[in-house]
Parts: C-alpha cells; structure tokens; sequence
C-alpha cells in the first residue's frame, strides 16, 4: 500500500477506529459518519451537543442522520439516526433560533417529544429537545 500518496484514505485506520468502541454498533456507525464530516469529533452526541457548531455544520450532520435514518441495517440504527437527525434540528434552534427542516411543527415538535422523553439517549439530547419545544412554542412556528 502507497501511503504517500495525498488522495489515499488508509481504510485500515478508519476501521480500526470504528471498531475500537465498546458502543453499540448503532452509536458506532453514528459516531464514524460524524467523524468523517468532521475529523476531530469522535462522538456524535459530543458534537451536536456543542455550543461551538455553527448551522451549516448542523444541517450537514441532519443531512448524514437522515440518510442512516433511511438506510440503517437495523431498527435499532434507524432509531438511533432518527434521534440524531431531531437532535440536529433541536440544536439549530435553541443555539441559533434557525429551524434546518422542512417539516411542519406538528410533526416537528412529536419528533422532538419522542426525543426528550427517551431516556435511552444522552441527558443533554432531551435537554436539547426540551428547549426546542419551548423555543417553537414560544416563538408560534
């Protein structure tokens, strides 16, 4: 194998790292896509959850979490994307009251209910979610 050459993705490393998880296989494959849009973060729930990520950064994780979301090999992969993607959604809103989704408020706002009443997912997703809801029913959209 040529590792000089620039173009060359070292497909060993990307899977080493996958695999070095003790996470669910859901929450890995998660956790990769995330890092391959964005190399230095190696949780999707860390970056979402971080106050640093701008919207752009935002609508390109919702635009991976809706592909697994859709293309997931299992329940669980596609459940945990759905999660992800509303989280994505939650994030733009409470951090840049900016709504990154087409969908109506009705279906928007039982997306981010399912979400913060989960307690599967990470605490700050469902606080996250929870501010979303205020923030749309506060703001009347």
């Amino acid at each position: 194998m040529n590792n000089d050459n620039p173009g060359h993705t070292n497909l060993g490393e990307s899977i080493e790292w996958a695999f070095s998880s003790d996470k669910d296989p859901a929450m890995t494959m998660a956790d990769w896509l995330i890092h391959e849009i964005h190399p230095a973060s190696e949780s999707a729930v860390e970056f979402i959850v971080d106050p640093g990520r701008t919207t752009e950064e935002l609508t390109s994780a919702k635009d991976v979490f809706k592909g697994m979301r859709v293309e997931g090999e299992s329940t669980d992969d596609r459940r945990l994307a759905a999660r992800l993607y509303t989280a994505t959604i939650a994030a733009a809103l409470v951090r840049h009251a900016k709504r990154i989704t087409t969908q109506s408020d009705k279906a928007l706002t039982k997306a981010l209910e399912g979400l913060s009443e989960d307690a599967g997912v990470d605490g700050r997703l469902r606080e996250l979610a929870a501010g979303a809801i205020r923030h749309l029913a506060e703001s009347g959209s």
